[in-house]
């Protein structure tokens, strides 16, 4: 690929390692128990605050891989998923299909209802290939969320393909 067609462009390349602004998360009952209903959880701890608490729990932990809500803010959050509308993670315009590459998180202590996070986003690296689809951006993303104290809680990655 020639310099006028890479698909890193300048403003990707100037994003990696760039930690985004904290965004803030709810953790709340309903939606831990819409998610894990969503997600086929039938442990009652996500459901029922009595058996929560016979199982030792504060509250209705959180299932794996739900950290909490975004608070939706007209205007200001994306009208289907409720995160907040953000260009901090820029994007080649010129690629329009996507695919997920994984994803993976890590959890470093139980989150319970009436918890309330904060999120940040960091592009950890951007590469392209070409691959069976054509010419590829691979991008890494690390996402960190934190109490409200301060300290990690859970750790999330992705890897996003677009072509």
């Amino acid at each position: 690929m020639t310099t006028e067609e890479r698909l890193v462009t300048p403003e990707i390349e100037a994003a990696v390692n760039r930690e985004s602004e904290a965004q803030v998360l709810e953790v709340e009952r309903g939606a831990i128990r819409q998610f894990a209903r969503s997600a086929g959880y039938t442990n009652p701890v996500y459901y029922n605050l009595d058996a929560a608490h016979a199982a030792g729990h504060p509250d209705l932990p959180c299932p794996p891989g739900f950290p909490g809500r975004y608070p939706y803010e007209p205007g200001k959050s994306n009208t289907t998923f409720s995160n907040p509308l953000r260009a901090d993670t820029p994007t080649n315009p010129k690629l329009t299909r996507g695919l997920n590459g994984g994803m993976w998180t890590r959890l470093l202590r139980r989150v319970y209802a009436g918890e309330t996070l904060t999120e940040t986003t960091k592009l950890v690296n951007a590469s392209e290939r070409v691959g069976s689809l054509g010419p590829m951006l691979i991008m890494d993303t690390e996402v960190t969320y934190r109490d409200e104290k301060g300290e990690v809680v859970a750790q999330s990655g992705f890897t996003s393909i677009n072509y």
